[in-house]
């Protein structure tokens, strides 16, 4: 089972930076700081997990997902 995660982590070309925390812990905590019970949407999530705390990308595939996610939206 270990060798087999390991396998398919190694795999991975895109990290993020949420640690254990869940994705709807996220959510949920930014819906209350924002203040007005809107979700952050999907563009918003990926920006908040894949983002170091200086504002960062955290590895090329992120950073070019968020350039083309700028140039689309």
């Amino acid at each position: 089972m270990s060798k087999r995660n390991k396998e398919n982590r190694a795999k991975q070309k895109i990290y993020h930076t949420s640690g254990s925390k869940s994705f709807a812990q996220l959510r949920f905590e930014q819906t209350r700081v924002r203040g007005d019970d809107t979700k952050p949407n999907i563009i918003e999530m990926f920006k908040l997990t894949h983002r170091r705390r200086d504002g960062t990308s955290i590895d090329d595939a992120s950073r070019e997902v968020m350039v083309w996610n700028k140039a689309c939206w």
